[in-house]
């Protein structure tokens, strides 16, 4: 069985990034003058030692900002733009920022929005827990997101400064922004700017609002599970909380009394909710385990009948309303999600399954990726047995037999769903089947997860080549016609799914670990010498480059020990990892970005501490041979 030591505490730099997210995060009275969004009268907008300090970085600043700004937005080169305006901020070129014209400026905002980025990297970050981001030695995403609300801040610094008033539209755009960063702090500041100028904000704004305080902290690690339902969670949740965890609060200036006071004022000011705003309401409603409030919703909105569908009434009894095509509340696959989420999180998986499955085939919606991970993590959740302590806390509600991850995942693969699982659902299952000893299953979804995971490291191969010859002819043309595609939009495609390879790896090692030490317990207790003498070396020999080195593991006659690399060869394969990586990482030097440089990549590359003592040893023993022959 893998074993693993997490960390004791937060390191310096982590604690000094947790002070610097907090400045987004005080308390709405405590420092608006200081951290608004307007600009102090300067000719830099960021002074404070804890703002991402872009400046030092002057190579990336010199360039013609002038010359190169339209082109840069024409190519949609999102970091070159945000160069072009940082290199005439820094120039104390004002004249000309003023003279970029404002829906020029609108488009620029647009460009640089989080989604298009931080999303990609989400999506991967999910299911890494925070000892995993560090030993990848990637950036957290807490930490990614506080850098590009910095960002977004210092644009804003540079276009107040400049004169040019912001839209309703900008405001819009930056309400989505805060929203994916999952900065309640950020969506309150603009929303007081917005109002201030006089804007009457629209149905798609107090979305926005309204998401921002049900998504706050989203970027939290392990922050997913914190929002379930049972008696512990919601005494913690109840109390007076950090600002980064008012996401999850409940009760008076919780989560559903500030949406509901957000969507009051919305219908007061004749904004009209649409679909998103329900799923909104519902989502905050069931935070605080409402699930009256959603039924309610659901029944009058779409007259969908959650009990009658639990019930087993005849569908042609309960027909939900039909909505046009093109209705502001015709129900769309976001809605899948939204249910999956709200009867996750209250620990009711049956009720989930059967109103996602009611809803999509009556509106003729895919269950996508999204809804089905929302499905498979509550269910692996709750189909986890809980020993004393645990239940003593609540845990067990809910609770749901152990066969049920098998009986959704053979729901999901087969028609009409047809769904391919993705890697973190086969993380998911096999430690469920590890935690049951189902040694045959386990060893078929193994072998299934890497199949998987040789598509992905052909994309990030294939990635890395596509960004090392555009690196190489550039540096081989001084003048080379503008690529079909450009550096910038390379490297992130790389960066993706270089990242997905690292975390693919990361999983297929602690898999063959897992299955190592229940294979040898289910050989022991069971006698089954004879099919683990059959299958278990076959399987071995396929998962050879992640198994340990040497492995000890019983048969009918006595212990098999195999060594799948000697000490040399390991040396060797260290050394090369280190070239590999030193190789990539010149690459991405010579495509350099001003914002998200080592997200994914330190920037530093290490030898491993094994390769450095083999390195140290060899020095020594050159040493002490010169010594000989000298005497």
């Amino acid at each position: 069985m893998e074993r693993t030591t997490e960390p004791t505490g937060p390191s310096r730099s982590e604690t000094s990034r947790e002070d610097m997210w907090e400045q987004f995060e005080v308390s709405e009275n405590e420092g608006v003058q200081q951290d608004g969004i307007t600009a102090p009268q300067d000719t830099t907008y960021v002074q404070d030692e804890h703002e991402l300090d872009l400046l030092r970085n002057q190579a990336l600043l010199k360039l013609d900002y002038k010359a190169e700004l339209s082109g840069a937005l024409l190519r949609a080169e999102t970091d070159r733009v945000m160069r072009c305006l940082f290199a005439a901020n820094h120039a104390n070129d004002i004249d000309w920022i003023r003279s970029i014209p404002p829906t020029t400026f609108s488009e620029i905002i647009r460009m640089v929005q989080p989604k298009k980025f931080t999303s990609t990297l989400g999506s991967a970050h999910v299911e890494l827990s925070t000892w995993m981001v560090k030993h990848m030695g990637i950036a957290p995403m807490r930490q990614i997101a506080f850098e590009y609300a910095s960002v977004i801040r210092q644009l804003l610094g540079i276009r107040k400064y400049a004169g040019i008033k912001l839209t309703l539209g900008d405001y819009m755009v930056l309400l989505r922004a805060a929203r994916d960063l999952g900065n309640q702090r950020m969506g309150r500041l603009l929303w007081s700017n917005l109002l201030e100028e006089g804007y009457k904000p629209t149905t798609q704004c107090y979305n926005y609002m309204m998401e921002t305080v049900v998504w706050n902290g989203i970027h939290n690690t392990g922050g997913r599970q914190k929002v379930r339902i049972v008696p512990f969670n919601m005494l913690g949740r109840q109390k007076q909380t950090k600002p980064r965890f008012h996401g999850y609060s409940v009760g008076p200036g919780g989560v559903r009394q500030t949406v509901m006071s957000i969507f009051n004022e919305m219908l007061a000011n004749e904004a009209y909710a649409d679909v998103y705003s329900f799923r909104i309401i519902m989502t905050a409603s069931a935070r605080e385990g409402d699930l009256q409030t959603v039924k309610s919703i659901l029944m009058k909105v779409w007259n969908i009948d959650v009990d009658g569908i639990m019930a087993g009434k005849p569908e042609s009894e309960i027909l939900p309303k039909q909505r046009p095509e093109h209705s502001p509340l015709r129900p769309t696959k976001s809605l899948l999600f939204t249910l999956a989420h709200i009867f996750g999180i209250n620990n009711d998986i049956p009720t989930a399954l059967r109103v996602v499955d009611f809803v999509a085939r009556h509106y003729n919606l895919q269950v996508d990726e999204q809804s089905w991970s929302q499905l498979f993590e509550w269910t692996f959740v709750l189909a986890t047995d809980r020993l004393n302590a645990a239940r003593r806390m609540g845990t067990d509600v809910g609770h749901l037999p152990h066969q049920s991850l098998l009986n959704l995942w053979d729901t999901m693969v087969s028609p009409p769903y047809n769904f391919e699982p993705t890697m973190g659902m086969y993380n998911y299952l096999i430690k469920h089947l590890f935690r049951f000893r189902w040694v045959p299953d386990m060893a078929t979804k193994l072998e299934e997860g890497r199949e998987l995971y040789v598509r992905h490291r052909r994309l990030a191969s294939l990635a890395y080549h596509q960004l090392k010859m555009a690196v190489e002819r550039q540096s081989h043309t001084a003048h080379a016609q503008q690529p079909d595609e450009t550096l910038e939009r390379l490297r992130n495609r790389y960066e993706k799914a270089d990242l997905i390879r690292q975390r693919n790896i990361f999983w297929l090692k602690r898999w063959v670990r897992l299955f190592l030490g229940v294979h040898n317990h289910h050989v022991k207790n069971d006698h089954r010498f004879e099919s683990a003498a059959r299958t278990l070396p076959a399987l071995l020999w396929t998962f050879r480059h992640e198994a340990p080195s040497r492995i000890k593991y019983e048969i009918q006659t006595g212990l098999v020990e195999i060594e799948f690399r000697t000490e040399q060869q390991i040396t060797l394969n260290l050394q090369r990892r280190f070239d590999r990586q030193a190789g990539t990482q010149k690459i991405l030097d010579a495509s350099r970005k001003l914002v998200g440089q080592r997200w994914v990549r330190g920037g530093v590359v290490k030898k491993a501490k094994r390769l450095q003592e083999h390195e140290q040893k060899l020095e020594v023993d050159s040493f002490s041979s010169n010594v000989e022959i000298n005497e």
